[in-house]
């Protein structure tokens, strides 16, 4: 048990890491279904602690390796080789030891102490800065989905959203198509302050925003008048589109070809989203709020396929 023992290795080695991404024997990206995981090395063991994630059945973990070096080589247990030469800066790469499994782990390194404060931002809206500086709207309409809006272009995504603490560190999943893991570094006033860990660490800054409540005049009741597919040069396809809609202050009545609905509803924080507690229809429980006047409403949703489109009803 000597790997710890020169001192330039266990400063670099010494501490937490969070899993970023796995690659392949190819180095294509793979996919794991895990929500975070964070492996702390100290002295001469290493915890592996995973985060559960109930899409896939998957609970919360915790494993302890004992550490054994082979001149540069690292052996974690029987799961994972570390060569001391992949650990750069804030860098580690972790091998499988599963010969039938070619799969790297690339982790980058925590810092050693993080704020505790877990963030909790449901019924609020939050906007920030994203990687290529765009102004990004997260409106968390409730306790587990969120509505991504980009201001400039106007797209917007519904994902899942949940916060946890894994071995003493807040974060903050976001779930899309895989789960994000976000460190919450501190909370100072209406301000998070935020990291995301991938090829490289991304800081981010959370700012609270003013809810906005939507117009009074989206009430009453509204009958189909036209389609139109946004983004897109191809004709116009078939969607269930609802043929009327009533809206009252507490409920949502609609239509989709001849079988009628009704369900509650309810703002988004921003105003610019109406959003269904029950559908038929999966993608539309969402629906954004282009523009609307006393006899004119224009809606935006997505279909199966993520193909937006405009639905433009008069009253």
């Amino acid at each position: 048990m000597i790997c710890f023992v020169a001192c330039t290795s266990k400063k670099q080695i010494e501490g937490s890491w969070i899993y970023c991404y796995g690659l392949d024997e190819s180095g294509n990206f793979e996919f794991e279904p895990i929500s975070a995981a964070i492996f702390d090395f100290k002295n001469d063991s290493i915890n592996e602690y995973i985060l559960g994630n109930q899409d896939y059945g998957i609970a919360n973990q915790h494993y302890t390796y004992n550490l054994i070096r082979d001149d540069k080589i690292c052996k974690l247990g029987d799961r994972y080789i570390l060569d001391l030469d992949s650990v750069n800066g804030d860098s580690l790469i972790l091998k499988s030891r599963d010969s039938t499994k070619k799969t790297s782990i690339i982790c980058k390194k925590l810092p050693y102490s993080s704020g505790q404060q877990v963030w909790n931002p449901m019924n609020k809206v939050y906007r920030f800065n994203s990687v290529n500086s765009e102004s990004i709207i997260w409106d968390f309409v409730n306790d587990s989905a969120l509505i991504e809006l980009n201001q400039k272009s106007g797209n917007f995504a519904v994902r899942k959203w949940g916060s946890a603490k894994l071995n003493g560190y807040p974060l903050m999943i976001i779930t899309h198509f895989d789960p994000i893991p976000i460190l919450i570094d501190s909370i100072v006033d209406e301000k998070v302050f935020a990291s995301y860990f991938e090829s490289s660490i991304n800081r981010f800054t959370f700012e609270l925003e003013k809810p906005n409540e939507v117009s009074k005049e989206i009430l009453g009741l509204w009958t189909f008048s036209k389609l139109e597919p946004i983004g897109s040069s191809t004709p116009a396809a078939p969607i269930n589109k609802m043929s009327w809609i009533n809206i009252t202050r507490d409920s949502l009545e609609y239509e989709v070809y001849g079988l009628k609905f009704k369900a509650g509803w309810r703002a988004s924080n921003t105003g610019k989203f109406i959003t269904s507690n029950s559908s038929p229809i999966r993608f539309n429980t969402v629906w954004k709020v282009d523009s609307i006047s006393k006899k004119k409403l224009v809606l935006e949703l997505r279909d199966e396929i993520n193909q937006r489109w405009r639905l433009i009803y008069n009253k």
